[in-house]
């Protein structure tokens, strides 16, 4: 698994990208912040991230839409958390088949956070590994 040093945040509550940029800076990590995810694809063009971390809902493009474009494009491998605290765990679970890496559901402690960006890589790293040696 490679080493995760950028991460996208994407979530439109200010307070809460704010607290979790703060949380990474302290950890040694460098934060990306976006609004929503229209604003987080475009910085994804310009920006090289390892991880993001999308909440589901917001105004400015959903987590799930972020997520539908990222899989269907040439960022298809990035690792992605999907969290949320506005949704049951049932529609969480729908979400699988728009192949989030992690779902992380609101509130959460910041240790679980850590864990679920370590599963999110640790996942995707094995579905590309799945893939590719599909393609051989």
């Amino acid at each position: 698994m490679g080493v995760l040093r950028r991460i996208l945040i994407v979530d439109d509550e200010e307070d809460i990208r704010t607290g979790l940029a703060d949380f990474f800076r302290a950890e040694g990590l460098t934060p990306i912040e976006a609004k929503g995810g229209n604003e987080a694809y475009d910085l994804l063009a310009r920006e090289s991230v390892d991880v993001v971390l999308s909440d589901w809902m917001m105004s400015n493009g959903t987590g799930i839409e972020l997520l539908m474009r990222i899989r269907q494009g040439s960022l298809q491998y990035l690792p992605f958390v999907l969290m949320s605290g506005a949704v049951t765990k049932e529609v969480l679970r729908s979400a699988i088949k728009y192949d989030p890496d992690a779902v992380l559901l609101k509130p959460f402690s910041l240790s679980a956070l850590m864990d679920k960006i370590t599963e999110a890589a640790r996942n995707r790293e094995e579905k590309e590994v799945r893939r590719l040696l599909g393609k051989v």
